[in-house]
Formats: C-alpha cells, sequence, structure tokens
C-alpha cells in the first residue's frame, strides 16, 4: 500500500496495521489525529515493513510507529510530532530498522510548544538484544 501526496486524518484510538509479508510506503503525506483526541498510530507486525520518506510527517498518535521483534522499517527525511512515543522498537534490532534525519517534535509548526497530552518524544527500545 502507499499513501503519497495527501492528509490522512484518523479517529480516535484508530491503528494502521502492517501484517507479515505486506509493506505500506508513506511518501510527500501527513497522518495526523482528527481532532484533539490521539489516534493509535502504526503497527508493524512481525514480517511486515514500513517505509517513510519525502517530508512526510506522523503526529498526534499514542505510538507513532510501533515496530514488533522481526518487522522492518526504512524512515527517513521524516518528522515525528506531537505523539506519546514517537517509535517503538521491540525485541532485536538488526541492520533492517533504519532511520536517517528523522525529527521528533512537541510543537505546533509556529515554532511553539504545544499543550496536548503528548509529553514525549523519540524513540523508546525494550528488550533488545
Amino acid at each position: 500500500m502507499v499513501i503519497s501526496g495527501g492528509t490522512i486524518s484518523f479517529a480516535p484510538g484508530t491503528h494502521i496495521t502492517v501484517t507479515s509479508g505486506e509493506t505500506l510506503k508513506i511518501f510527500n503525506s501527513t497522518l495526523r489525529a482528527c481532532g484533539n483526541d490521539m489516534w493509535g498510530g502504526i503497527i508493524v507486525e512481525t514480517g511486515g515493513t514500513l517505509i517513510v520518506d519525502q517530508n512526510s510527517k506522523i503526529e498526534d498518535a499514542e505510538i507513532g510507529a510501533d515496530f514488533e521483534t522481526g518487522s522492518h522499517c526504512q524512515i527517513s527525511n521524516a518528522i515525528f510530532n506531537k505523539c506519546f512515543i514517537s517509535s517503538r522498537l521491540q525485541g532485536n534490532v538488526d541492520d533492517t530498522k533504519h532511520f536517517r534525519n528523522v525529527k521528533f517534535y512537541c510543537q505546533d509548526f509556529s515554532g511553539q510548544p504545544t499543550m496536548l497530552l503528548a509529553p514525549h518524544t523519540g524513540i523508546r527500545a525494550s528488550g533488545i538484544s
């Protein structure tokens, strides 16, 4: 599946799930919440792949991109903004997970900090070996 050149707004608690053997590509697009409540984010299951590039933004998510053990990603030239956890890596991290030129924010794009329920940004890793 490819999302290119658009903005998609998600209802609270909804997710995109990338299943084993599938690839989601996001180019020059924004994925964000519809309204003031956070959406669930993207879950990449074991064997699934997420590719994000070309100044795409993932905003307002509980977990922007949640990678299970054995999943794959290429995140380049992207922005995670106003996510409670921008990216979560679980289990073994291998050479199939790449983050390049990725920015993590918690602000509106006028440069002012925002008062959303998203005090955390960045990458959380657990169970890494």
